[in-house]
């Protein structure tokens, strides 16, 4: 696996665009989109583990349980915590913007990127979805994702 400072945002879709939390490494496809997927589809996670648990913490690295308001980071530091939203000038790449569709009855993962800036998040940024995960389904090869939408 690649380690690499891929900035990225986790949230919930809201009627303004979504609110989460910020996430710093490995924050691309095939490594945070990927381990998201499946940390959601865990029968003892979903919802619950998603609001309590990854959106409560500012993280360096969800996967190491490296919290940067906790911290459990290497360095012990802590900082304090501030929610992120789709305006937040933070220089993400990707931001997994979670759903859950009433009409279709299933949960999404939102695969973003913003548009301009040259992939990064900076003020004023819009964002879209380049791809969605249906989370009631199988999931889908995260590493054709990544090379459909130039991770």
């Amino acid at each position: 696996m690649r380690e690499m400072s891929t900035r990225s945002m986790i949230a919930i879709k809201t009627d303004d665009g979504f609110t989460g939390t910020y996430h710093h490494w490995d924050g691309y496809p095939t490594a945070l989109g990927e381990y998201l997927a499946m940390e959601f589809q865990n029968a003892e996670h979903g919802w619950d583990y998603l609001k309590n648990k990854v959106l409560s913490h500012s993280w360096s690295s969800l996967r190491d349980n490296e919290c940067h308001c906790c911290g459990t980071m290497s360095d012990g530091r802590r900082e304090p915590f501030e929610p992120y939203t789709h305006e937040t000038d933070c220089w993400a790449e990707f931001s997994y913007v979670f759903e859950h569709d009433e009409k279709q009855e299933t949960d999404f993962m939102h695969i973003m990127k913003p548009e301009g800036g040259g992939g990064f998040a900076m003020p004023n940024s819009d964002w879209e979805t380049v791809w969605s995960v249906d989370l009631n389904a199988e999931l889908p090869d995260f590493e054709e994702i990544e090379l459909n939408i130039g991770g």
